[in-house]
């Protein structure tokens, strides 16, 4: 399991510069020992001081050094390791003096002083600063079994005497290492992972949330899916003490019991011809030869459904790699389309009077109250990109509404739209709030399950979703049928109206031609594949020029991956395309970056840096003609 999750984290990390960019927040941070300090000398800067340091800092420097480093987040004993940030002295240089301390709490919620018994421990740690600023962080520690200090960690890495299973561990075949030298040498690779284990145990903050979590599991109540694993688990129990932290457990009963028994069936998906979907009998020989085609030409490894007044006609897997690669239940990473998820299973909640989009936040987060906004900030502004909040791809973090406070008052709410993941990440964490559930589990439960979207996975609230072109379909059939499928009712009518794109007039003023609606944007079908966000600024409806090619209404997300999610409203159409974006062709041009060049400078830097993005512009101009072409087909007889 822990090697699955590294992969699926990899995975995660090829796919775009903003998940690179999160998982160096979360996961590699360079860390202090120094134990907690007190009060330092000097002066401390003033509020505004502080801020536009803040400023002109990189958002993720900025992150870096305000984490809470322990000396042990694997420890044992009954006393709680020290603890400090993670730079202290680069954080009294910048925002002054500072106290720090915190409460901790067992497994079962209840504040303790010390860690009577191995298991998990929670820890709220609090900082004050002499400018005025104040922070918490939540920590999630480990106290190992007793045992667990006598055991021989050289001898337990490398007994040559153990069987060692090199077939749960895989290097990564970009590593350039044959794999069958890797399995010639199994049981060095399984000693290198587990020195790397040891190496990592008690000083990686991952080590204490997955340990702590897989101490407290049993066989039985878990499938280490990404609703349920060590890391879900984790992030359930800070949901729980939170909850009852902030009084949220008295104010959102903690439950959910959608979709509920629909009024009558609505349309299903079924499997069908593309003559019975209206859609003439030569589809899939016209859409295949223009898959077939851009296969060859990138390497690509993808699904694609298309689904027309309930009838699925097209279900077809396209790749290099033989048939597991290309089977149509193969798993993409469909990237930002977890934001349409993330608003159908907050609409779900606005359609039970639990969530208003209008409400100012601080009603999900009271923790944030003390917060001085020139503008409040509202769930609309989070699920329209308006909020003003820097973009990060962090969702996964337990505190991640203490991490943002501090941007908060300087943040430019409702000014201008600006495409943001943190918006997305901080409405799962309400629903979490309301709800008393972990996002993907409730998301699985309540959203996926119900729909038959067995081929989905989703850990985040953002763009952490791995997904089939059919699967998507589902998703999409249910939209179309305003909120109901089959039997079963996820949100009413009027509640699709409210999630369907619209001038954001009400936030941005009378002369705004930005359109967005919760999770969905109008799509330009000749240009769906270009964006993996919507246009900052629409200042015409896309309606005309998808017109010309036989389109109606047609409304849906994008992603980096090139993944797609387009329903045309007037046609009752369903496009889904899932996209790793990783074929042949493009493994060059998509890790061609600034980091890359890093160590360069001057003329040579610049040209390195043209000729990557040159390339990259002229590659994925070529895949988006070939998706022209599919649109052109489908367009020519929807048009019919």
């Amino acid at each position: 399991m822990w090697m699955n999750m590294s992969r699926h984290r990899a995975a995660q990390a090829a796919a775009g510069l903003l998940f690179v960019t999160a998982l160096a927040l979360w996961g590699g941070r360079a860390f202090s020992q120094k134990p907690s300090a007190g009060p330092a000398a000097g002066p401390a800067p003033s509020r505004d001081a502080v801020f536009g340091t803040l400023q002109r800092e990189p958002i993720a420097g900025q992150l870096f050094w305000l984490d809470v480093k322990f000396t042990r987040f694997v420890f044992g004993g009954d006393d709680f390791p020290e603890f400090d940030f993670a730079r202290p002295d680069y954080v009294r240089s910048v925002l002054g003096p500072y106290r720090l301390d915190a409460t901790f709490y067992d497994q079962t919620l209840r504040e303790v002083r010390s860690a009577a018994k191995p298991g998990r421990y929670g820890a709220v740690v609090r900082g004050t600063f002499d400018s005025g600023v104040t922070l918490k962080r939540y920590v999630t520690l480990f106290r190992q079994p007793d045992e667990l200090a006598d055991l021989d960690w050289w001898r337990w890495a490398g007994d040559r005497t153990a069987a060692h299973d090199a077939t749960s561990i895989e290097l990564p075949p970009e590593l350039g290492i044959k794999p069958d030298v890797a399995k010639k040498h199994a049981r060095n690779v399984a000693t290198y992972v587990k020195f790397g284990f040891y190496e990592d145990l008690y000083t990686r903050p991952y080590s204490g949330r997955f340990l702590a979590s897989l101490y407290e599991s049993t066989p039985d109540d878990s499938s280490a899916s990404d609703a349920d694993d060590a890391i879900a688990r984790d992030r359930q129990w800070w949901v729980s003490l939170k909850r009852r932290l902030e009084g949220l457990d008295g104010k959102f009963p903690g439950r959910y019991d959608g979709p509920t028994v629909a009024d009558g069936a609505a349309t299903v998906l079924r499997a069908g011809t593309s003559a019975e979907a209206g859609l003439g009998a030569e589809l899939n020989d016209a859409l295949g030869d223009v898959y077939t085609d851009l296969v060859t030409k990138t390497g690509e490894t993808f699904t694609v459904a298309v689904a027309r007044d309930g009838v699925l006609c097209f279900d077809k897997a396209y790749g290099a790699g033989g048939a597991n690669a290309a089977a149509t239940s193969r798993l993409s990473h469909v990237a930002s389309i977890n934001k349409v998820m993330t608003g159908v299973a907050v609409m779900m909640l606005v359609d039970r009077g639990l969530i208003n989009l209008d409400d100012d936040i601080t009603r999900y987060f009271p923790s944030l109250s003390d917060v001085k906004l020139a503008r409040p900030i509202t769930v609309r502004h989070l699920l329209t990109h308006t909020s003003g909040l820097p973009d990060l791809c962090i969702d996964e973090v337990n505190d991640l509404e203490q991490v943002l406070r501090v941007y908060m008052p300087y943040a430019n709410v409702g000014q201008r739209f600006e495409y943001c993941e943190t918006g997305y990440g901080l409405a799962g964490k309400i629903v979490e709030n309301v709800t008393g559930t972990v996002f993907p589990k409730f998301l699985k439960s309540h959203v996926l399950d119900p729909l038959g979207m067995k081929d989905t996975q989703v850990r985040g609230a953002e763009s952490d979703a791995y997904s089939t072109a059919k699967d998507l379909a589902y998703l999409g059939q249910m939209i179309l049928n305003k909120g109901t499928y089959g039997g079963k009712r996820f949100f009413g009518p009027a509640t699709y109206e409210k999630m369907l794109p619209q001038r954001l007039t009400s936030i941005l003023g009378p002369d705004t031609g930005v359109v967005q609606g919760i999770g969905l944007h109008p799509l330009n079908v000749r240009s769906i594949f270009s964006k993996a966000g919507p246009t900052p600024a629409i200042a015409f409806s896309p309606n005309a020029s998808n017109k010309e090619l036989g389109f109606g209404n047609v409304i849906g997300h994008g992603s980096v991956s090139r993944s797609v999610f387009a329903l045309d409203l007037d046609k009752k159409l369903v496009y889904t395309v899932a996209s790793d974006n990783k074929g042949d062709g493009f493994r060059d041009v998509l890790n061609a970056s600034p980091h890359s060049v890093k160590g360069l400078k001057g003329k040579n830097a610049r040209a390195l840096l043209g000729q990557s993005f040159e390339a990259r512009k002229t590659t994925e101009k070529e895949v988006d003609d070939f998706q022209l072409r599919a649109v052109k087909v489908l367009g020519g007889r929807l048009s019919r």
